[in-house]
């Protein structure tokens, strides 16, 4: 019934009927992740697998933030050391 209600409320109490639907085409539209094959030593990856399980998360879902949070790291290295002068 809430799920109704609220339903009701974003379209101002006009009941919306799945016939009125129109499908989507987004023919332009790319795929924003890409499939890589990477290999990784099995005690690294059952470590992950342990973590993951830990946090109630995919292992691929926390190895991304893990290398997303790496990559901001580096980044943020990389912003901070001091550039080279060529003389």
């Amino acid at each position: 019934m809430i799920a109704i209600r609220q339903c009701n409320v974003a379209h101002g109490n006009r009941p919306v009927f799945l016939l009125e639907a129109r499908r989507a085409v987004f023919p332009n539209l790319k795929p924003s992740t890409a499939t890589i094959s990477l290999r990784l030593p099995q005690g690294m990856l059952d470590e992950l697998k342990v973590l993951a399980n830990q946090r109630d998360v995919p292992y691929q879902s926390l190895l991304k933030v893990f290398l997303s949070e790496r990559i901001a790291t580096e980044r943020g290295r990389l912003r901070r050391r001091p550039r080279r002068v060529n003389a």
